[in-house]
């Protein structure tokens, strides 16, 4: 971000920033970018990797760190992505109308980094889009549908960002099998804080008892009534209100009118 253009800063040069490094004499440029900018940030972080790259065994582990760090970069497609003129800016899902498909693998894991990149940006950008305007929020709300939520990447601090974007006109509907399946991801305390920053609940059936208790105890039933929903029922929980049990909507079918009952976009929703 400091030596570079500005088309330049993306994860490709990053790779061709190490690969550089670990050519004989690989620190000379950077040294030589520290004497030439003695006060910059950059320096400080290098002066501080010069000192101990006598260490072998330090050495050895920060080089395996990094392989393993930018692996996800590394291949043709990535850079084809990180490279690519036409790149879509997640800035654009809050000024325009927008409908983004993301295919995620729910068997291989090994590109959740850079799923994980891309949810975690697009929230960060999103926040502060809104946050340049006004009155704090985005031109054009945004949505977020997460399909087997459990089975992606994982967000990192997705606890507090969910606590903070309906003030910014950004909502969520998380899906999932059961709470278990969150508490898997984040902790029992962050699964908490996910659920109850959630306005609706909707729960379909499943056989987790600890899913079971806890839609039982916001509904005022027992576990077992729970557990033994019928099929084509569900339950519905809205914040401040009673749960109700109401009717599954036949799949691919449409409704002849719309819900009014739901007047607002909710900021969380865990179906």
């Amino acid at each position: 971000l400091e030596a570079l253009p500005e088309k330049e800063h993306n994860m490709i040069s990053v790779c061709k920033l190490f690969s550089s490094l670990l050519l004989p004499n690989g620190l000379l440029p950077f040294e030589l970018w520290c004497r030439d900018n003695p006060d910059s940030f950059s320096a400080r972080k290098i002066n501080q990797i010069i000192s101990i790259k006598g260490v072998d065994r330090t050495w050895s582990c920060i080089i395996e760190f990094l392989n393993r760090g930018l692996e996800p970069f590394s291949f043709d497609e990535a850079k084809n992505i990180f490279s690519n003129k036409n790149n879509f800016s997640p800035v654009m899902l809050g000024r325009k109308k927008t409908v983004l498909f993301l295919n995620v693998s729910d068997t291989d894991s090994s590109l959740d980094r850079l799923v994980n990149i891309f949810y975690t940006q697009t929230l960060q950008r999103l926040c502060s889009e809104a946050d340049e305007k006004p009155e704090g929020r985005l031109d054009v709300p945004v949505r977020i549908i997460m399909d087997d939520f459990a089975a992606s990447a994982k967000i990192p601090d997705f606890h507090k960002i969910i606590s903070v974007i309906r003030s910014r006109d950004i909502s969520v509907s998380l899906i999932l099998q059961s709470m278990t399946q969150l508490e898997a991801m984040y902790t029992h305390a962050e699964a908490i804080t996910i659920i109850n920053n959630c306005d609706h609940l909707l729960y379909l059936g499943c056989q987790d008892m600890e899913t079971a208790e806890f839609i039982g105890c916001r509904a005022f039933k027992p576990a077992d009534s729970v557990l033994c929903l019928k099929r084509d029922k569900a339950i519905l929980i809205r914040n401040g209100e009673k749960a109700v049990i109401v009717d599954k909507i036949k799949p691919y079918s449409t409704l002849g009118k719309k819900d009014s009952s739901i007047k607002e976009t909710p900021k969380g929703f865990i179906a």
